[in-house]
């Protein structure tokens, strides 16, 4: 009957702690967890750039791209690589990184840009053909 009982237990506590994950996975799955301090900063320095307020950019992003607003702006991907890169570089300062640990997080963040810049760069050549051919 002890038995029972602590099997009980033990099984109802691990289907809690399974459920307790479960906003973690759903943030994970979007890719981005839009509540964190790292997204918020990156949104204040976009906004910041594109001569928005972050609550007026977040309202757009429910129906747009960053890449999309940008170009409403008038704003290059360079532009908002480069914006990024200066407040990366300022808030590590911050925290007291050594110069060559900024360096080396610097060249990781250029990295992922570039990889992003060929990926958007893909993204527009399908938008301007679906334009194209909905005309």
């Amino acid at each position: 009957m002890n038995k029972t009982i602590l099997y009980g237990i033990g099984i109802s506590t691990i289907a809690i702690a399974g459920l307790a994950t479960i906003p973690s996975f759903v943030n994970a799955e979007s890719g981005v967890a839009k509540n964190g301090n790292g997204y918020q900063q990156m949104l204040q320095t976009k906004a910041d750039l594109m001569g928005l307020s972050k609550e007026d950019l977040a309202k757009k992003l429910e129906t747009k791209t960053f890449e999309q607003i940008a170009e409403e702006q008038n704003i290059s991907e360079d532009q908002i690589h480069e914006a990024m890169q200066k407040a990366a570089e300022k808030r590590w300062s911050e925290k007291g990184l050594t110069k060559e640990e900024i360096a080396e997080r610097l060249t990781r963040m250029q990295e992922r840009q570039a990889g992003d810049h060929e990926q958007n760069s893909a993204n527009r050549s399908q938008r301007q053909s679906e334009n194209h051919l909905n005309r």
